[in-house]
């Protein structure tokens, strides 16, 4: 795997981890997203990304329904990136 795309998930791992408790929509987080989109055919495991992290959140239901949203990408992510031609 490519160096950059290897850190570029790391940076969306990290904001995975920290979703809980703090607001990871970071200029970094959406850098990481747009540098992998680009380099991969599947398109949904990014659109969905986004759109967890959309609004705010304050519920404990809410911010666990948001965490699998985003780990669930973030796997489609990684299969995306792993699987470019």
């Amino acid at each position: 795997m490519d160096e950059q795309i290897a850190e570029a998930i790391v940076i969306l791992q990290d904001a995975l981890d920290r979703s809980r408790t703090e607001d990871i929509r970071t200029p970094e987080v959406f850098a990481a997203l747009d540098f992998l989109a680009a380099r991969a055919t599947a398109k949904w495991p990014f659109k969905q990304f986004r759109e967890a992290l959309e609004g705010s959140v304050s519920q404990d239901w809410e911010i666990e329904g948001r965490r699998q949203v985003l780990n669930a990408s973030l796997n489609g992510i990684r299969r995306a990136v792993n699987n470019r031609g």
